[in-house]
């Protein structure tokens, strides 16, 4: 399991940034969960695809879609729209 703080928000997209040990990783967020500036993201963080992850931050379980892991902040950023 790997855990991450998210380091950036685009909720036009629904997308979240989360910075993990081994680089950044880019979530699409499925359904209505909000995660915030700041907030601890555990769970499979380095695969691709449809996951279940964990916001210890707000103690919620949240379904999302893994568009990249382990890149660079351009890539995150061009990934998220910004």
């Amino acid at each position: 399991m790997t855990e991450g703080t998210v380091v950036a928000v685009n909720p036009q997209r629904r997308f979240i940034g989360v910075q993990t040990a081994s680089g950044n990783c880019v979530i699409q967020i499925l359904g209505s969960h909000k995660p915030a500036l700041n907030d601890i993201i555990t769970g499979e963080l380095d695969k691709f695809g449809g996951v279940v992850l964990d916001n210890k931050s707000q103690h919620q379980h949240f379904s999302a879609d893994i568009h990249d892991f382990a890149c660079d902040q351009r890539r995150m950023d061009m990934l998220m729209g910004r």
